[in-house]
């Protein structure tokens, strides 16, 4: 009689823990409240691909801070999500482990829930998968898992510049990576994003980094143009596409309120850094070749792939993008140069070869005082 009492109590912990982790069942998204804070309920189960990423984390806050039930599959340590669990209230952040060649674990991932975010983007090989095996490959398969347990909204973010004609192996995987999406899951989302930029970013923080540290930075396709756009922004689109039922099957191209050459941008990023590091354009098959030993022994911040990127990544004036999502006045990467620039900045004032190119401002502390003269 004991034992039977000890095991009755057993199950219903065991119940009680797994509705905890999620709900027993699948919600669909028939009226979304997004008025609501972190402890609020707002009907929506996510599962984010990437979300350890830098540009996924926005995402996730954007969620949670609806009271959203957010699905975290994680590869490695614990410790890789750590920083998103207060992104949520308790409980509403959940961690999956999972794998990309086990179906199992994207199954588990996927089975509660009815919005799917897939953020995964690979831009070079790796000991453990090739561009073909993420972009492509993995791609497809959370799609067509997704459509079978029954998800209700699929968002795919991809990069601006991707075609299949393209000669960068990382363009024409995005580009296929898009098609099999819609092949699997005809109702999806796409979202394609020009170079996106942030704290953290691997568009800023690496060419500052080049032009902080190197003797020379080399420039490659002057003439490309680039839209980069901030990655709260692009937060905010994957937000409206999921509150807009007319969003359902669309592509959207996002891109950011300036518009700059790759020449232009490394111009600009010299000036705001205060370096005197030369900015050179070499050959291309000269260029190639070192940037391939570099690749192979990992220590470049260019891959060997980006000599070939020459695509435009500009926002076509006739495709749908940020109005049609409801988003107008978008962040100016201007307002966030100084926060952006800082540590990269501090070290090149620091050195005594660094020529600023610009004068910047003297900063100047105004005391106000009444007419008796005291200090208010």
């Amino acid at each position: 009689m004991l034992l039977r009492s000890v095991q009755k109590k057993k199950n219903i912990w065991r119940d009680v823990c797994k509705d905890a982790l999620f709900r027993e069942e699948k919600r669909f998204i028939t009226k979304l409240s997004v008025s609501g804070g972190r402890s609020s309920v707002s009907g929506i189960t996510a599962t984010v691909f990437g979300a350890t990423g830098f540009v996924a984390r926005n995402i996730v806050n954007r969620l949670g801070r609806v009271g959203s039930q957010i699905v975290i599959p994680f590869r490695g340590e614990e410790s890789r999500y750590n920083h998103l669990k207060i992104m949520g209230d308790l409980g509403q952040i959940v961690p999956v482990r999972w794998d990309l060649r086990s179906k199992d674990s994207i199954y588990r991932a996927l089975k509660r829930s009815n919005v799917v975010v897939n953020m995964l983007h690979r831009d070079y090989d790796t000991r453990n998968f090739s561009l073909e095996q993420v972009n492509i490959e993995g791609t497809r398969i959370i799609a067509e898992i997704a459509k079978e347990v029954g998800v209700e909204r699929f968002i795919h973010v991809t990069h601006l510049g991707a075609t299949e004609q393209s000669k960068s192996r990382m363009y024409r995987s995005k580009a296929l990576g898009a098609r099999a999406v819609r092949e699997a899951f005809p109702d999806a989302t796409i979202l394609r994003c020009a170079p996106i930029y942030g704290y953290e970013d691997r568009l800023v923080n690496r060419d500052t980094s080049i032009l902080r540290d190197w003797v020379f930075y080399p420039l490659i396709s002057p003439t490309t143009r680039m839209q980069p756009v901030y990655a709260d922004d692009v937060a905010n689109a994957i937000f409206e596409t999921i509150r807009h039922h007319d969003s359902v099957g669309q592509d959207f191209e996002l891109g950011g309120s300036t518009i700059f050459t790759r020449e232009e941008w490394a111009r600009w990023l010299k000036s705001k850094i205060f370096t005197s590091t030369r900015i050179r354009e070499f050959d291309e098959t000269f260029l190639s070749w070192v940037l391939r030993f570099l690749d192979i022994a990992r220590i470049s911040r260019f891959s060997a792939d980006y000599i070939h990127q020459k695509e435009d990544t500009v926002v076509n004036p006739n495709a749908k993008s940020f109005k049609d999502l409801g988003i107008g006045k978008l962040n100016d990467i201007n307002e966030f140069a100084n926060l952006l620039f800082k540590q990269n900045r501090a070290r090149a004032i620091r050195s005594q070869e660094a020529t600023p190119d610009v004068d910047e401002p003297e900063f100047t502390m105004v005391i106000k005082t009444d007419s008796t003269n005291q200090k208010l």
